[in-house]
C-alpha cells in the first residue's frame, strides 16, 4: 500500500475503508474500483465495497464513530499520527465533534458524545466479526437520501476531458497528492518503472514474450509520467530520460531511444549510461539501416531487371509475329500505290498507318489516317489514326453535332450530357450550321500510301 492511499477513507462500523486505486494512476486515468482495503488491527484485506459506501462521495465523507463527525481532513490527520494502529482513546477524542454540537442532525442510533473508553469497547465487539458488514436499515435511508442526487466520482464509467473541471475530482487529485512536490512524485513514479523493468526482466527469463512486452510499456508510461510533472532537477531529469531511452531500446524503438539518450546528456553530462546507449543506438540503428537500404536496392533492381525483360521479349515477339501494314491490306486485296502529287503535301503531315494487336482475338488491326475534303468550302482536314472498326458515323460525330443532341441542348438548356467524344458545336467554317452528323454523305477511297481520302457533302 502505498504512503498516500491510506491517507483516504473513512470509518464505518469499526472499519477503515480507504481506495488504494487514488494516487496509483495518474489524474486523467483514474478508474472503477470495486473493491476497498478494509484495515483493522494491522489487518488488511480487500474486500467488496459495501452497498451504503457506494453512494458516499469522497471528498464530503464523514466517517462516524458514535455519533462523532470525521471528515477526510480530520481522518488524514488520524492517519498520519498513527497509520497502521487502532486509534487511541485520545486520538478519538481529539477528531470531530459531537453531531449535536456541529448543528448536525443525529443520525438514527447515534446518541450525541460518547466516552470514549466505551467507544473502544464498542469496536472491539464489532470487530470481533470481521464479516460484519450489516448496518443499520434507517441509516442507509439517510445516507440514500443525502447523497441521492451526488454523482460519486471513484463509480464514474467516463472520465471528463479535464478531471480539475468537477470539483468533487480535483478534491480527489488534491487528497491524492496531499503534501507531494512534483519532484517527490516523479522520483515514486522512476521507482514504479524500476519495479515494472525488474518484473520485465522476469517474464523475458521465463520466456513469457507478451508480458514482457506489456512491462516495458508500462514502465515507459511510468517514466513519462514523471516527466510531466514539470521536474526542475537536471539529475533527475537525466534520470528519468535515460530510463526512458532504454525502455525505448528493448521495445526496438532506437530513434526515440536515441533522443532521449541525448537529452539525458544534456541534463547531466556525468550520465555514464546515457553515453553508453546513444553510440549503442546509432551503430545499431546505422547497421540495420544499412541492411534494409541494400535489401531495397536489391529488390529494385530486381523488379527492373524482370521489367525490361519482359519488355524486351514482348517487343521481339511482336516484331516477329507482328505483320506489316502492307500484308495485312494485300490479304484483304487491297493494292497499295503511290500518293498522288496533289496530295503529296498533305499526306506527308499526317503519321503512317500503325498495326495493333486484338487483345481478345490475338487479330490485327489498322489505325489509317484519314483525309476529309469539303469541296464545298474547298477545305481539308484530317484525322490523325481513324480505327477501322468503327464506322464512319462514329469517326464523324467528333467532328459534327447531331440532331439528336442540338434537340436535347434546346429542351434541357444547361442540363444536357455530353456524349463521350461527341461534338456538342458546329465547325468554325460551317457559317450557314447545316454540317449536320444525319445530313452528311461521303464518298472515300484508298489512295497511294494508304491515305483514305473522304469527300463529304451535305444531302439536298
Amino acid at each position: 500500500m502505498a504512503p498516500f492511499d491510506i491517507l483516504k477513507g473513512f470509518y464505518v462500523g469499526g472499519f477503515v475503508i480507504t481506495y488504494p486505486g487514488i494516487g496509483l494512476k495518474p489524474v486523467q486515468q483514474y478508474g472503477v474500483y470495486p473493491f476497498a482495503e478494509v484495515q483493522f488491527r494491522n489487518v488488511v484485506e480487500r474486500r467488496s465495497i459495501p452497498l451504503f459506501a457506494k453512494n458516499l462521495v469522497l471528498p464530503q465523507l464523514q466517517g462516524v464513530i458514535g455519533g462523532h463527525i470525521v471528515t477526510t481532513v480530520e481522518l488524514a490527520r488520524l492517519h498520519r499520527g498513527a497509520r497502521n494502529a487502532w486509534p487511541s482513546m485520545e486520538s478519538l477524542s481529539a477528531i470531530g465533534s459531537p453531531m449535536q454540537e456541529s448543528g448536525t442532525a443525529s443520525l438514527p442510533g447515534s446518541q450525541g458524545a460518547r466516552n470514549p473508553a466505551a467507544l473502544l469497547q464498542q469496536l472491539s465487539a464489532i470487530a470481533d466479526d470481521d464479516d460484519n458488514w450489516e448496518a443499520d436499515p434507517a441509516f442507509l435511508q439517510y445516507l440514500e437520501a443525502k447523497y441521492r442526487d451526488v454523482e460519486c466520482p471513484l463509480f464514474l464509467d467516463t472520465m471528463p476531458a479535464d478531471p480539475s473541471s468537477d470539483p468533487q475530482l480535483h478534491a480527489l487529485q488534491l487528497l491524492a497528492y496531499d503534501g507531494e512536490t512534483p519532484l517527490s512524485v516523479a522520483k515514486r513514479y522512476r521507482e514504479r518503472g524500476k519495479e515494472l523493468l525488474t518484473e520485465a526482466a522476469t517474464a523475458q527469463r521465463q520466456g513469457h514474450t507478451q508480458a514482457y512486452r506489456r512491462k516495458i510499456q508500462e514502465a515507459e508510461d511510468a517514466y513519462h509520467r514523471a516527466l510531466a510533472q514539470g521536474v526542475e532537477d537536471k539529475d533527475e531529469l537525466s534520470l528519468l530520460h535515460s530510463n526512458v531511452a532504454l525502455c525505448c531500446l528493448k521495445r526496438g524503438d532506437l530513434l526515440r531511444c536515441i533522443d532521449h539518450a541525448r537529452a539525458a546528456i544534456k541534463c547531466n553530462p556525468k550520465n555514464l549510461k546515457a553515453y553508453l546507449r546513444e553510440p549503442t543506438d546509432d551503430t545499431q540503428a546505422e547497421k540495420e539501416l544499412r541492411v534494409l537500404q541494400q535489401e531495397a536496392k536489391q529488390r529494385y533492381e530486381a523488379q527492373q531487371q524482370r521489367r525490361r525483360e519482359a519488355f524486351a521479349a514482348a517487343e521481339k515477339d511482336q516484331k516477329t509475329n507482328q505483320p506489316s501494314p502492307k500484308e495485312i491490306l494485300s490479304k484483304r486485296g487491297i493494292r497499295v500505290c503511290a500518293v498522288p502529287p496533289g496530295l503529296a503535301e498533305a499526306a506527308a503531315q499526317v503519321p503512317p498507318v500503325s498495326v495493333h494487336p486484338e487483345v481478345l482475338t490475338g487479330e490485327f488491326f489498322l489505325l489509317l489516317p484519314l483525309l476529309l475534303l469539303l469541296d464545298e468550302y474547298g477545305r481539308a482536314d484530317a484525322i490523325s489514326a481513324a480505327d477501322e472498326r468503327l464506322s464512319l458515323m462514329e469517326q464523324l460525330k467528333s467532328i459534327f453535332p447531331s440532331k439528336r443532341f442540338l434537340e436535347r441542348a434546346q429542351l434541357h438548356q444547361g442540363d444536357q450530357e455530353k456524349a463521350e467524344g461527341a461534338a456538342t458545336e458546329f465547325p468554325s467554317w460551317d457559317h450557314e450550321k447545316k454540317y449536320l452528323l444525319e445530313d452528311i454523305v461521303g464518298y472515300y477511297e484508298v489512295l497511294l500510301g494508304c491515305v483514305c481520302v473522304l469527300l463529304l457533302r451535305v444531302l439536298s
